[in-house]
């Protein structure tokens, strides 16, 4: 699932969609769920009436998250919410952890630990 979320926050379209195709029939609701939400994400990607930074966006997401796990807990929800809204939860998680590791939209500066090591010795 995680790279299917790297495609979708990369806004690599084709990407995307070729792992959801290649998704296997779902057996059950919780994976029914899952297999929904996934389809959703990926087509958010074609609505061009949603803004390009959303899935950028820090606040939205957080409260997104907290709404989602306040679902999650409550005694009315079946397995295929379940899976919906976990997806979407480990959806948040990852685009957050892939965020804090850009600036500007560019990878993070040190790709080799040795450069990070040399540079904070400097004065």
């Amino acid at each position: 699932m995680k790279s299917l979320f790297r495609h979708i926050l990369e806004k690599n379209k084709s990407g995307a969609k070729a792992i959801v195709k290649e998704q296997l029939v779902p057996n059950d609701d919780k994976e029914l769920g899952r297999y929904m939400a996934t389809r959703g994400i990926v087509s958010m990607l074609d609505n061009k009436n949603i803004d390009d930074g959303i899935f950028e966006d820090a606040e939205k997401m957080s409260r997104l998250r907290k709404l989602l796990l306040k679902r999650v807990g409550s005694i009315w929800c079946d397995e295929f919410d379940k899976g919906y809204f976990d997806t979407w939860i480990r959806f948040i998680n990852y685009s957050r952890r892939y965020n804090s590791g850009r600036t500007d939209g560019k990878e993070g500066v040190y790709k080799n630990p040795r450069e990070q090591k040399e540079r904070n010795k400097a004065p």
